[in-house]
């Protein structure tokens, strides 16, 4: 999948595959913001996203 910040460049991340949509896998993405309003932007351009459940932000 990819992931942009702000309309820039998009960045690969590689998700590991778990083998079922029964086990939860994890990804940790460290992102450069802005002060005040980010847009991120999760994609793929080759093909379907993986299934997000939840995204953290610390």
């Amino acid at each position: 999948m990819t992931v942009s910040v702000n309309g820039g460049a998009a960045v690969s991340v590689t998700t590991p595959g778990t083998g079922g949509w029964d086990t939860v896998g994890s990804v940790q993405v460290t992102l450069t913001l802005a002060a005040g309003v980010n847009t991120i932007r999760l994609g793929n351009p080759s093909g379907r996203a993986p299934d997000i459940a939840r995204i953290v932000v610390g």
